[in-house]
């Protein structure tokens, strides 16, 4: 009854997982992926040896594993820093609102200053007039308040071009791994029958040896050894199929992964490169105000 019951649980879940499988990878028929029952582990792990093609399934389960892993960390990690840099917009715009309020005080004192009559330190002044303290506090404010719009430009462009494909990648190299898995069931299920036809080619052996032996136990037990023998060639069979899809969607995985994983990084690249300009064409325009008012003070020392 428990062995019923854990082989139905086991369908469930593979019928499950093939499911899932269909809408994320396209197979190359769907007859190939079907899930293993698996009754048993195999009795012995010597009756079959171990081909290239179970070790490069294997490895490449691993990688997979592996992959899901690091994809899932990469996505983590990304969102994390760029929902940082929208919060560093935030410290901007704080930063400008502070310098605009420096900016409106200075004013306010300038102007002060200009309606004072008969003041020498007015004389002395008249000359800088063109340099304003307030104003350059400004400006510089307003560069300010422009970096969250560019950070979040950036920030919304790299969650869509760069974090969005590698969450796909999790789910992808997920199925690619169940794929894979689902050729190791298939596997197990033939060393099972293998392990099958060998009792069942000793039971034989073993009835032909008795002085008791009987015609007709001898021909059930060849009867019995046949159908093992069908099974291992039918579960060999499907083992061939499904070790020849596994493999074409491993390749086809490959070659998409990197296709689609490296215009992500061009597109991320692209993006801090694009935000660096704005940044610095923003700043490059408070500079030359800076330099060209700091002559100004200059000659009005001198």
């Amino acid at each position: 009854s428990s062995s019923s019951s854990s082989s139905s649980s086991t369908g469930n879940s593979s019928t499950t997982a093939a499911a899932a499988l269909g809408s994320l990878l396209s197979g190359f028929g769907s007859a190939m992926l079907k899930p293993f029952i698996l009754r048993a582990k195999p009795a012995s792990s010597h009756l079959r040896p171990k081909t290239s093609e179970d070790e490069l399934c294997s490895r490449e389960t691993h990688h997979c594993s592996e992959l899901e892993h690091l994809f899932s960390s990469t996505f983590a990690t990304s969102i994390e820093l760029l929902e940082r840099r929208k919060e560093e917009g935030k410290s901007w715009l704080a930063l400008g609102r502070c310098l605009m309020g420096i900016a409106k005080s200075e004013k306010e004192d300038d102007k002060e200053e200009e309606e004072e009559e008969n003041d020498d330190y007015k004389d002395q002044s008249s000359s800088s007039s063109s340099f304003s303290l307030g104003g350059l506090l400004a400006k510089v404010a307003r560069c300010c308040d422009r970096m969250p719009v560019i950070l979040a430009q950036t920030v919304d462009m790299s969650i869509e071009n760069f974090a969005e494909p590698l969450k796909d990648y999790i789910s992808l190299s997920s199925s690619m791994k169940k794929i894979l898995l689902n050729r190791e069931r298939a596997l197990d299920t033939h060393q099972i029958a293998l392990s099958i036809q060998s009792k069942k080619k000793a039971s034989l052996n073993a009835i032909k040896a008795a002085s008791t032996a009987d015609k007709r136990s001898i021909e059930a037990a060849t009867a019995a050894l046949k159908n093992a023998q069908n099974n291992v060639d039918e579960t060999q069979q499907e083992l061939k199929e499904i070790t020849r899809s596994a493999l074409n969607e491993k390749n086809r995985f490959k070659v998409e992964k990197q296709k689609d994983i490296k215009h992500a990084l061009r597109s991320f690249v692209q993006l801090q490169i694009k935000e660096a300009e704005a940044t610095a064409q923003a700043w490059k325009s408070v500079l030359v105000t800076l330099e060209h008012e700091g002559k100004n003070i200059k000659n009005d020392i001198i």
